[in-house]
């Protein structure tokens, strides 16, 4: 083999790598690998800098509206607890009205920008109603900020 046919082959072997590379980091790029679903709901919280801790978080499911709720309480315990009545408790409810139910499935889904189905959980019936078991890579997020509430579920790599 000559030097020059040498050089070529090498560039070739060069250019052929970057179609690969190229092509790899395109089609990772079109899904990103964490998707937020904010909810529209932001309600205000009643006291601002307290020691409040979260008691319970619980997704649920309204049939009749056929929309996505969170519902959180909060304890204040921490910073009353030299009053009489130590317990102060605040629920609070946000929605999300993009989250659909897959019929045949009951599955919980959102549609993302691209079109794509990305399913959140699972909609199962109990004797207490329907419960939501949300699937491993869904995680909720809620956070009291400036004296109102934002809430998200974040889906990281299905």
């Amino acid at each position: 083999m000559t030097r020059g046919s040498n050089k070529w082959s090498l560039i070739l072997g060069f250019q052929a790598v970057a179609c690969m590379l190229g092509s790899a980091f395109a089609s990772s790029s079109d899904m990103p690998s964490t998707v937020r679903i904010a909810s529209p709901d932001h309600p205000r919280v009643w006291y601002l800098d307290g020691n409040f801790r979260k008691l319970s978080q619980s997704l649920r499911w309204d049939q009749k509206n056929r929309i996505l709720y969170l519902d959180l309480t909060y304890s204040l315990n921490g910073e009353w607890a030299h009053m009489e009545d130590s317990d102060l408790y605040q629920t609070l409810s946000v929605s999300f009205p993009d989250v659909q139910v897959d019929r045949p499935g009951r599955q919980l889904y959102f549609r993302a920008k691209n079109g794509r189905k990305i399913f959140l959980g699972k909609l199962t019936n109990s004797f207490f109603g329907d419960r939501i078991s949300p699937y491993d890579y869904v995680e909720i997020s809620a956070h009291r900020r400036k004296g109102v509430l934002d809430a998200a579920l974040v889906v990281k790599d299905e």
